[in-house]
C-alpha cells in the first residue's frame, strides 16, 4: 500500500488530478508498468464521464506501492500535453522530497519510518504478497483458468452460491468472472488478504502449474526488496 507520507503529498494534489489526467491516453502505459491491471483498464474504459473516470483511477493508485506512483508521475510527464508533463514533474518532486527525509530519518526513527514506509507489517511476507495483488498475481490466475472452474475456486474462497452467481451475471467474459471472484475474496478478507490462500486453493484445485508460477512471482518480488 502507498505509504502515509506518499498519500499526505498526493492528496494534495487530487483537484489537479481529478480534472487534468489523461486517463484513456496513459491506461495502456499503466497497464504494462503493472500499475493498473486489464480488468480495471477495461473498467476505467467503460466509464464515459471523465471526472468519474479520472475519480477512479485515483482510488486505485492510493492502493498502489510509492514506487507505482513516482512511475504514474513519469507516465504524465511522457504526455503531449505541457501542463500535464509539468503537473507530473511538480507531483514527482514533491513526493521525492517526503521520499528522501524518510530514507535520511531511518537510522534515528525506524519504527517511526517502518510504520510509513511500503511493506512495512508485522509479517513483511504477507505485506509483500499483498502489495499490487490485483495488478500482477490475479491476472495470471484469471488468464489461466478455466471458466468451468469458477464455483470451486469461489468456493473454497468462502464466497457465497448468491456472490458467485451474481459475478456471472454481470461480468461477460471469462478473465473477467475470474478475475471478480478474486476481487470479492480480497475485498471481503481486508487486511487479512494473503496470496498464499489462494496459491493453496488453486493446488487444492490441481492447478499446480498456475499454482507454481504465482510462487515463482512471489520469490521474485521478494528477491527484489
Amino acid at each position: 500500500m502507498i505509504s502515509n507520507k506518499v498519500r499526505n503529498v498526493f492528496r494534495k494534489y487530487l483537484r489537479r488530478l481529478y480534472k487534468e489526467t489523461p486517463t484513456i491516453e496513459i491506461i495502456n502505459e499503466l497497464v504494462a508498468e503493472k500499475i493498473l491491471s486489464s480488468y480495471d483498464a477495461n473498467r476505467l474504459r467503460k466509464i464515459d464521464v471523465e471526472s468519474e473516470r479520472n475519480f477512479e483511477l485515483m482510488e486505485i493508485l492510493q492502493k498502489r506501492r510509492d514506487k507505482d506512483i513516482i512511475q504514474f508521475c513519469k507516465i504524465l510527464q511522457d504526455c503531449q500535453v505541457q501542463t500535464i508533463q509539468e503537473l507530473g514533474k511538480e507531483l514527482e518532486m514533491e513526493l521525492m522530497k517526503v521520499m528522501e527525509a524518510v530514507d535520511s530519518n531511518s537510522g534515528e526513527a525506524s519504527s517511526s519510518v517502518n510504520e510509513d514506509r511500503i511493506g512495512a507489517d508485522a509479517d513483511s511476507n504477507k505485506s509483500d504478497n499483498n502489495s499490487e495483488m490485483d495488478t500482477e498475481f490475479f491476472d495470471i490466475i484469471a488468464e489461466k483458468l478455466d471458466i468451468g472452474d469458477l464455483l470451486r475456486l469461489g468456493n473454497l474462497l468462502r464466497l457465497s452460491a448468491t456472490e458467485i452467481d451474481e459475478i456471472k451475471l454481470r461480468e461477460h467474459s471469462r478473465y473477467d468472472k475470474v478475475y471478480k471472484v478474486l476481487k470479492s475474496w480480497e475485498n471481503k478478507a481486508g487486511q487479512n488478504a494473503d496470496i498464499s490462500v489462494v496459491v493453496a486453493a488453486l493446488r487444492k484445485m490441481e492447478k499446480t502449474s498456475i499454482a507454481n508460477q504465482l510462487e515463482e512471482k512471489i520469490a521474485e518480488r521478494k528477491r527484489s526488496i
